[in-house]
């Protein structure tokens, strides 16, 4: 963390010496009790968004179904095209399956390991 700290801060220095500029920086957290003192007093304005509520969680949630569901029809195509490739017709994509949705929530589950393992190695060299 105090390694990024510091690359945003050199960063930052560098934003108001030209006038001619506008920029707008917009952060978010889920830690703000974490933050730099620096940081928060180059933030001029926060805003707590607060938990969503019942409705707002379910809108949330079928968004999520639905992108789930959006990338697990993605691998009957898939093969569709990997048919054709090969010099294969296939008119028809086969029916979505579980099995389709299970790969995609496999695909999810990985990436999230490897997005925590990267964080935690990041914190362990800045530690160290």
């Amino acid at each position: 963390m105090a390694n990024m700290t510091t690359e945003f801060m050199a960063l930052w220095d560098g934003i108001s010496t030209d006038q001619n500029v506008r920029v707008m920086v917009l952060a978010a957290t889920n830690r703000p009790s974490e933050l730099d003192e620096a940081i928060l007093r180059r933030l001029p304005q926060a805003f707590d968004i607060g938990m969503p509520d019942r409705k707002e969680k379910y809108e949330i949630l079928k968004v999520d179904i639905f992108e789930l569901c959006e990338k697990a029809t993605y691998f009957p195509i898939r093969e569709i095209l990997e048919k054709e490739g090969k010099g294969r017709p296939c008119p028809v994509p086969r029916p979505l399956s579980q099995l389709d949705l299970e790969k995609v929530l496999d695909w999810i589950w990985r990436k999230f390991l490897l997005c925590r393992r990267r964080r935690k190695l990041q914190q362990a060299s800045t530690v160290g």
